[in-house]
């Protein structure tokens, strides 16, 4: 089989969230070189010319900026997990807030103050004066997804916290900058899964989202009132993305079948919704943004990856209806690449439910082998975007199938509900099933199918060579939480909890022993390549697991493997050694 270009599919550049800079008229991104060099680039909205600021600094890599602030003289950027500041021209320092790691989420007009959560036992929201050198805890209950952040006039402080360990049960607070509360609601039911997006420009009503109809919808809320105005129809996943400057237009993000599509309400006619003219595929809600510039249009930023291009920066004229690309991703040798545009596929599970994959099919018309690949989260979802390592395999020869088990959150609430309390068997039927799916095309050959997974796809890949290991040529289990019964131990951990049952109830160790891995290696019946950061959680669960082969007998080599990357932790970053190996277990067992 050819072995496509590694380099050609992951060397292209990153870009981070972008920030402006209203001094200088100017919209700044973190933009990393696929050499490795560090670049601001400052777009000036005057001349339209881009601005190269190199950055010199191994401290600081832009892979792990994960958010950039502009104070009025310098940068704010959150890496992980240290913060720094950055003049232009000048080399990063370190900000000192906290020992333990913190994320920042905002700061205030004068840039005075940090709003930020501090990952200590417990958990804190947290807000830092600057100027007086002082600092104090807003919340101890914080949610680490979702918006906090100053209101317009930096007198009220937005965010979302919950006090309990299950999942939705959060509530939405407005309260003082000296953390009085002002308000505490719930535009929906308990477990609703409300996440603030922002805030609109009268400082009075709060952009959210909600799942209280079974689908997320966008809403403004009033605070005050406690009165929310609802947009678009309901049917579909639909997330807010930006509010125009002058707060008349909304930008929302819908979902449907695997791609997204941007949508603009007046704000004061939530049902006359209008589809803009962008290409459909990936749209990251995060990154969105309007351009509040004095020298800008009324313009929205949007940044879109497809399956056969990766992320671009674009930036959409509301009152022109037209689109400019700001930042392109792609290379010319990504660019010339034979990628294939995956299918949107649906399947039936073995108790009924349907559940909805992404396809990616070698050009070959023969019986080929395929691969399963199982996400993590396992709230997150598949769909056709931009996946360098899909593409890598089918460049092998490999279809590959990335199914949306119960729990993943590309249907409405009640799948993503669906694993409580049925993880290691409803999720794992659901992706055995995609197995057997694709073993019935008649470009599959059904003896060679292999499951790999990452994170909590790699505890349902581990499920699989122990629960259906007659289905599989190959297991391959990254970076994965393997031991159940630790894991409920564990107070930090309640994002797995709430999939593994209800906290509320007892749950026996006889039950967390049966659906962990660590504990039924003599139950594995197919080969199973562990593969772990030295730096990520759960490496000791990982070598026990491997440790239990050894005891019933297994050859490294014949029966299993176990690689640890060093220097890696949860999220490979270097993925070539990792791609490589897995290409190699796929040709020795397929």
């Amino acid at each position: 089989m050819a072995d496509p270009s590694i380099e050609t599919l992951t060397a292209r550049p990153g870009l981070s969230r972008s920030t402006l800079v209203p001094e200088r008229g100017a919209l700044a991104q973190w933009y990393s070189e696929p050499g490795g060099e560090k670049r601001l680039r400052l777009y000036e909205y005057d001349t339209g010319e881009t601005e190269q600021v190199p950055v010199e600094s191994d401290a600081l890599d832009p892979p792990d900026v994960v958010r950039t602030f502009w104070t009025g003289s310098e940068f704010l950027l959150q890496s992980r997990p240290e913060v720094y500041r950055l003049p232009i021209g000048g080399d990063p320092e370190p900000l000192e807030l906290q020992a333990e790691y913190t994320l920042v989420n905002d700061i205030d007009g004068d840039s005075r103050r940090l709003l930020y959560v501090h990952y200590a036992e417990p958990w804190t929201l947290r807000l830092r004066d600057r100027e007086t050198d002082t600092d104090w805890a807003l919340s101890e209950h914080p949610e680490q997804e979702g918006f906090a952040g100053f209101s317009p006039d930096d007198e009220w402080v937005a965010y979302r916290e919950n006090p309990s360990e299950s999942l939705g049960e959060g509530r939405q607070v407005v309260a003082t900058t000296d953390g009085k509360v002002e308000a505490a609601f719930h535009v929906g039911d308990p477990e609703s899964r409300t996440r603030q997006r922002g805030w609109h420009p009268d400082g009075r009503r709060i952009l959210l989202d909600d799942r209280s109809t079974g689908w997320y919808r966008t809403g403004l809320h009033d605070w005050r009132t406690d009165e929310t105005t609802w947009f678009g129809t309901g049917e579909r996943d639909e997330l807010p993305a930006a509010l125009s400057p002058d707060g008349e237009t909304l930008v929302t993000i819908r979902r449907a079948d695997g791609r997204c599509s941007a949508v603009r309400y007046p704000v004061d006619a939530p049902d006359e919704g209008q589809v803009l003219d962008l290409p459909g595929g990936e749209f990251d809600t995060r990154s969105a943004t309007a351009v509040d510039l004095p020298n800008a249009g009324n313009e929205v930023l949007l940044r879109i990856g497809t399956a056969t291009r990766p992320q671009r920066l674009f930036a959409y004229d509301l009152d022109a209806g037209e689109a400019r690309v700001l930042e392109d991703t792609t290379t010319e040798a990504l660019e010339a690449a034979p990628l294939v545009e995956p299918e949107y596929v649906t399947y039936e599970s073995t108790d009924g439910f349907d559940i909805d994959a992404v396809l990616y099919r070698t050009e070959s018309d023969r019986p080929g082998p395929a691969v399963v690949y199982v996400h993590g989260g396992p709230t997150t979802a598949e769909r056709c975007d931009y996946d360098p390592f899909a593409q890598f395999l089918v460049g092998l020869g490999y279809s590959v199938l990335k199914p949306n088990y119960r729990g993943s959150t590309n249907r409405d609430r009640a799948f993503e509900a669906a694993i409580r309390g049925d993880s290691g068997y409803g999720d794992v039927d659901d992706v055995a099933e995609g197995g057997r799916w694709l073993a019935d095309r008649s470009w599959v050959d059904g003896d060679r199918l292999a499951v790999v997974g990452h994170s909590y796809g790699a505890y349902n890949a581990a499920m699989q060579a122990i629960r259906y290991p007659d289905l599989w040529s190959a297991a391959v289990v990254e970076n994965g939480t393997l031991d159940r019964v630790e894991v409920l131990g564990d107070p930090n951990q309640y994002a797995l909890r709430r999939v593994i049952d209800d906290p509320a109830e007892e749950t026996t160790e006889a039950y967390l022993r049966e659906i962990s891995p660590v504990h039924r290696t003599d139950d594995v019946g197919t080969f199973v390549c562990v593969v772990h950061g030295a730096e990520g959680p759960g490496l000791e669960m990982a070598e026990r697991f491997v440790e239990g082969f050894r005891e019933r007998g297994w050859s490294k080599g014949e029966e299993f493997r176990f690689e640890v990357i060093e220097g890696e932790g949860h999220v490979i970053g270097d993925v070539e050694p990792y791609w490589r190996l897995v290409a190699d277990v796929l040709d020795e067992r397929m």
